[in-house]
């Protein structure tokens, strides 16, 4: 600024005006749910292959417990039928071994069965479309304070050009209120940015890349 033009022909712009600038841009373009979901859509992808792997595990989790219970049900009906001793201690520690896998595999059911719930993400049209209209509703007629804390959440980078203002974000954070909602005071948002990746750069699923263009 010392030097002018000369030393650096970088571009300048009032601050109001670039933030009213993007807001706007984030408000009209990047929530449209049309783009949102072109943006989401490696997400979906990869949320609908882990529920198909999520439900296979399940399912040989629960053809194994059936196994159990066949095999359990086959010694006894040999002991029944006076074909095996029911004091054989072959018997009995089969019989143990048998339970504890019954009951490791009770276990893997539960523990598939609730991942499967809290981690089950269903994105329709009526999700997107809702949280498209409430981050319109956040970033164009918000107070103003909300606004800027959105816009800080959502972008990493703004570079000014000669010709244009390129965004940058990562899809992490719209995954994120896709999932859980758009938040309604600056407080939450904050609240919502540290719980999503308190340190950035320990993140190794972290992806910088151009969200918006």
């Amino acid at each position: 600024m010392k030097q002018g033009k000369t030393a650096c022909k970088g571009m300048r712009i009032r601050m109001d005006r670039l933030d009213g600038m993007v807001l706007d841009y984030l408000s009209e373009r990047l929530f449209e749910p049309n783009r949102l979901q072109e943006l989401l859509k490696s997400f979906l992808d990869q949320a609908q292959q882990g529920q198909a792997a999520a439900k296979e595990k399940l399912r040989q989790a629960r053809e194994a417990r059936g196994d159990v219970d066949a095999k359990t049900a086959r010694l006894l009906a040999l002991v029944e039928a006076g074909a095996m001793d029911a004091a054989d201690p072959a018997l009995k520690e089969r019989l143990v071994g048998l339970r504890l896998q019954k009951t490791e595999l009770d276990q893997d059911i539960i523990r598939l069965q609730e991942a499967q719930q809290t981690g089950n993400v269903t994105l329709s049209d009526e999700t997107l479309a809702t949280l498209s209209a409430a981050m319109r509703r956040r970033l164009g007629d918000g107070p103003q304070e909300l606004r800027q804390a959105y816009m800080r959440l959502i972008l990493e980078t703004v570079v000014v050009g000669h010709q244009d203002v390129r965004l940058e974000g990562s899809p992490a954070v719209l995954e994120r209120l896709a999932q859980k909602g758009a938040s309604k005071s600056c407080a939450e948002v904050l609240s919502f940015a540290q719980g999503w990746r308190p340190l950035r750069d320990s993140n190794p699923c972290y992806r910088r890349e151009r969200a918006m263009s």
